[in-house]
């Protein structure tokens, strides 16, 4: 049903696209897959998130897996985050693992989380 997803391919399976000509000021809740392309002033809280390079985030991110290719200004916390060559990334950063890409622009703190969440929302407490 789903095909097999490389580490930074944004082409995954998203249950839920944001176009890139849409602005939303507020906040998104899902327990599934999110694709943003468009503009937004606030946080998304998602399963997996997708942040397509035509986007820009005023916010933070909270994702078991976050995938950033456009503009994030804010923290982003997830157990798997992958920053593509084409983002650009100020904020703290709360990640299990990470891969960022040749190219990226990241300005922020590191803070690796020793093991990932077992319910599937990411551990963003401060017990390390």
């Amino acid at each position: 049903m789903f095909k097999n997803r490389q580490s930074g391919d944004i082409s995954n399976a998203m249950t839920g696209q944001i176009g890139a000509n849409i602005r939303i000021t507020g906040k998104i809740d899902a327990d599934e897959a999110i694709g943003f392309g468009g503009e937004m002033d606030g946080d998304i809280s998602a399963d997996e998130v997708t942040v397509t390079d035509t986007a820009s985030i005023n916010g933070q991110i909270t994702a078991r897996s976050a995938i950033i290719a456009g503009t994030v200004i804010g923290d982003i916390t997830a157990d798997r985050l992958v920053i593509l060559s084409t983002a650009v990334v100020k904020g703290s950063l709360h990640y299990t693992t990470i891969q960022i890409e040749t190219g990226a622009q990241v300005e922020g703190q590191f803070n690796q989380k020793s093991q990932p969440a077992i319910s599937g929302k990411p551990d963003i407490s401060d017990d390390e």
